[in-house]
Order: C-alpha cells, then structure tokens, then sequence
C-alpha cells in the first residue's frame, strides 16, 4: 500500500482513525500471506470506514477484499465486492483507486476467460497510473499482462514485459511487484523447455521469498521448481518437496496453486512407480479443479489416464482420455478465439509501453491491427482443420472425417490407426524442445508417404498420431498397413546433427466391426494402443472384444 497519509475525516475519534490506517497497513501483506486473516482485518476495516465516512478507505478496504476473494478462486464475489469498491471510489473522485479496480477487474476477466475484456481493462488501468506517475501501479498492471501473454503461449514477450517489471519494481523499491515479476520468469523459462535455468533462478531467489515472509509467493514459486525438478530428472527431490509444499499450500488456501502441486506431486510419484499415492493426489487435484471450474488445469490433472494404463485398467484409462481430449478441444478452439480477439488489444499494450512515441505512433499501429486481424481472420479457417506445427489435419478435422465415413458406410470397411511415439518425451527432455518439433514434422511426413493419398492422417496432439484406411478390402489390410508404418518408422531420423531412433505403438481398429460411432471406434483403438504401451512396446495390436 502506498504511504498516503489517510485522509482527514471531520468530527472522527483521532483513535478510530489510528487503528483504521493500522488495519489497512497490516491487510494488504497479509493477503499473499495468510488470506483468511486478511479477510478478517479488511472487514473490520471496511466496517469502520463506512462509519467514520471515509469512502477512500472504504474503497480500499474493498480492492484488498476483493483479492482475497480472487486467491480463493471466487472470481465472480471478487467482482462484486469490486462494484462496491468502485461505487466508494466515485465518491472521491480518486484516480489511482480507479486505476487499482481496473487492474483488479483484469486479473478476474482472465480467471473467466475473458481475455479481451481483461485488456480493457489492463489499459485503463495502465493509462491512468501513467497519467499519475505512480510506477508501482505500473508495474503491477503490466506484471498481469505479462501473465496474460504466458496464457497465450507468447512466451518470449511475456519475458521482455517481466523484464521491464523487475526494472519498474526496483525504481519503485517495491519488493513484491519484483517478487512477482521473477516468479513468472520463472514459469516463462519453464514453458520454452529451459527447466534449468528456470530451477536455478528459482533455487536462488526462494531464499529472498521466504526472508519477505510472502507466503503466497513462496508457495508459487515452489510450486513451480516441481516440474522443473521433474522435467531435469531429480523426481525423488521432486516428490520429497511436494510433500514438504502441501501442507503450506492447504494453510494459504491459493486454490489453483494447491491444485497445481497435488498435479506436480501425482506426476512425480507416478514416474517413481508409487501407483497408490499419486493416484491419491491426482484424483485429489482433479476434484478441487472440478469444484472451483480451473478448466486449464482439470486438462492438466488429467494424467490419470496414464496411471490407469500402468495398472492396466485399460476402461478407466480409455475413459480418462476422451475426458482429457474433449477437454483439450474445447480449450484449444477457446485460445485461437482469445488469440484473434487479443492481437489489437496487445499492439495497443505496447503503445502504451512507449510512452515517448505514444501519440506519433499510435494510428500506423491501429492501421497494423487492423491489417493483421484481417490476415488473422483469413488464417482462422486454415488453422480450424490443420495442426500449425505438421500441417497434418487436427483432431477436429480427423473427427469429423470419421463421422463422415461412417455416416456414408455401406458393407465396406475403413480402419482407424490410433499411433503413439515411444520415449518421445526422452528426445524433448535431452535435446530440447526444438529437436522433438523437428521430429514430429518428419513423422507426420513419413505416415503420409506410406499410406495411400486417399486416406487421411491426423495430429491429435504431442505425440499421437491417427490415420483414417478408407476403403479396406479386409479388416487384416488394416493391420498390414500398421506394421508398414512401424517399419517406416524405425528407419533412423538425422535431426540437428543427430541422429535418432523413432518406435511407435498403433493400436488397430475397423469399422463397422469395432464400431458404428466415432466415440467407440476410437476408444477401441485407444485401448489398443495401451496394450500395445504396456506389452513392450514398438509394436501393432488390433483390438479384440474380451
């Protein structure tokens, strides 16, 4: 909170006055520390304001609670008691008060998934405290439009906003702003395949984290070593921390973090083989997801459907799949619609970052958004039926061949290929994210060379791979093209002066036999892909009714 001193407030206990400035100053860092505490403090607080007719307090009572609703994932209560604070605001006519309401609004549009209307009002917000002069605002705000960018997978930009951020927060002497701004660095660094470098920034600020006792922070940051540890093979130390964060996680009571370390805490266990507990804390994370609706990370926890299959229950790792890929679809067309809708608000947030060239710039760039919507719009269509990365058709296109196929299906047969690559994650881990791209583009050209220009291959996603037979003679002419594409795969990739040794698992199904509708039919094949998984390996089964 800023050093103003609080207004004066006519006729008002010099008494009531102290202890309503002590509440305020002792809240605010509380609300990354110990929010059911802040809670308590800012009630306390708003109450006595409202008495003593200090709107302006009573307003940032209100922003303070607001955030404490917004930590425990109750989005929609943190933009009511906003209205509220918004309302109090009026009375005073204070534009830094705005300028915080406005961020605040953001950070919900966001949790809801309304990234347009979260820029709005990050620019709102953004103008002000730059009209103001207050840096710390600044710095807060574009610390959120950094987040902003990480949602949207622009992960290079978000770093160039971090950065900036630091350089606000140390010119504002604000601990936390910079807190923040490193922590999410972190998470960049994590998300373009750098989990080393991420760990050892990470490593070395926590130290700093814990001596500002900012809980929340601390827990964040924490969590996030997790899959760093995991990512650079240090999985027992992974477990071992996760089992250290909980409980501190549980007590700051940060919804989607806690849910984020039961992820990380399952998917160490699993890789250590220790079935029982990560399944534990993975149903666990993915009930708390379902309960406060955190969509991103109900895709996330989804791992189940791996641990079923190391059980070989194959139904329930069926089951958890098709949630997993449902899911994924649905979040995947909503970020092509955020990313149309989000290109002119982020040409606008770097007009704003110029603040010396604002206005000379200000129409060629709106002239450039509106240029590269355009463009945006006619990419739209492309991008709806291919996978950017291979040019292969996407899950969406592949689904509603299927569903075609067999609307129009008449005593003939067509096969479905479910293929997954073997060890692939061993290449992204060792060589580097680049590398694994580069071998997904040459294994999407190797399927099409083997099948037949008339049938269809698809990326479903990472390393899974589907291919439409249309027009089979034989159910076994399925399995014949199979072990054709095996052995295609097998022949040695040279990527990057290196030279690397592809097996795959395909799991064989045909229609009308394994299935009359798209869902069966790739579940059947699903299943038989997992048995393939779980039977050694680099080989091709066709599924078998029990």
């Amino acid at each position: 909170m800023s050093e103003e001193p609080l207004p004066s407030v006519p006729h008002a206990d010099e008494a009531q006055v102290s202890r309503l400035r002590e509440l305020l100053s002792l809240a605010e860092p509380l609300i990354v520390a110990d929010v059911a505490r802040a809670e308590q403090l800012l009630r306390e607080a708003q109450a006595l304001a409202f008495r003593l007719g200090d709107a302006r307090s009573e307003a940032l009572a209100l922003i303070f609670l607001s955030a404490t609703s917004y930590f425990r994932s109750e989005y929609q209560t943190a933009l009511d008691t906003l209205a509220q604070a918004q309302a109090a605001a009026d009375l005073v006519q204070d534009d830094l008060l705005t300028a915080r309401i406005e961020n605040s609004r953001g950070n919900c549009a966001v949790a809801l998934g309304h990234y347009g209307e979260a820029m709005e009002h990050y620019q709102t917000s953004l103008a002000l405290a730059q009209a103001r002069g207050d840096v710390e605002d600044r710095a807060r705000v574009l610390n959120n439009v950094g987040l902003v960018h990480i949602d949207l997978g622009d992960y290079p930009l978000a770093l160039e906003v971090f950065q900036e951020v630091m350089k606000l927060a140390q010119q504002s002497k604000s601990p936390h702003a910079y807190s923040s701004a490193l922590i999410n660095t972190v998470l960049c660094y994590y998300h373009v395949g750098s989990p080393g470098e991420a760990l050892a920034l990470a490593s070395g600020y926590l130290p700093s984290i814990q001596k500002l006792q900012v809980r929340q922070h601390e827990v964040v940051l924490r969590t996030w070593m997790l899959p760093c540890l995991i990512d650079t093979g240090e999985v027992a130390e992974a477990a071992r921390q996760a089992e250290e964060l909980l409980p501190l996680a549980q007590e700051v009571d940060d919804r989607q973090y806690l849910v984020y370390a039961r992820m990380f805490a399952g998917q160490a266990l699993l890789q250590l083989g220790q079935l029982g507990p990560a399944q534990e804390q993975l149903e666990l994370a993915l009930e708390e997801a379902r309960r406060y609706d955190i969509r991103p990370l109900q895709r996330s926890v989804l791992h189940l459907s791996r641990l079923y299959a190391a059980r070989e229950e194959w139904q329930q790792a069926y089951e958890h799949s098709q949630l997993y890929q449902a899911l994924d679809r649905e979040l995947h067309t909503e970020a092509v619609e955020r990313k149309a809708k989000m290109l002119g608000a982020q040409i606008q947030v770097q007009i704003l970052r110029r603040e010396a060239e604002h206005e000379r710039w200000r129409s060629n760039e709106l002239a450039q958004a509106n240029t590269a919507l355009q463009a945006t719009q006619e990419a739209l269509a492309y991008r709806a039926t291919h996978d950017a990365l291979t040019g292969l058709a996407n899950r969406a296109h592949f689904q509603h061949e299927v569903e075609r196929e067999l609307q129009t299906l008449d005593q003939g047969l067509f096969g479905l290929l479910f293929i997954d690559l073997d060890r692939f994650k061993q290449v992204n881990d060792t060589l580097g994210h680049d590398v694994g791209d580069e071998l997904l583009k040459e294994v999407g050209r190797r399927l099409t060379h083997v099948v037949r220009s008339s049938d269809l291959v698809a990326r479903m996603g990472g390393d899974e791979f589907t291919v439409v037979l249309r027009q089979l003679r034989s159910a076994q002419d399925a399995e014949g093209v199979a072990r054709k594409i095996l052995n295609e795969l097998i022949r040695p990739v040279e990527v990057g002066g290196h030279t690397l040794h592809v097996t795959g698992s395909i799991g064989v199904a045909v229609a009308p036999q394994d299935g009359r509708d798209v869902t069966t039919l790739q579940k059947n094949a699903d299943i038989a892909m997992y048995r393939v998984k779980h039977e050694g390996k680099n080989g091709v089964q066709t599924f078998r009714r029990p």
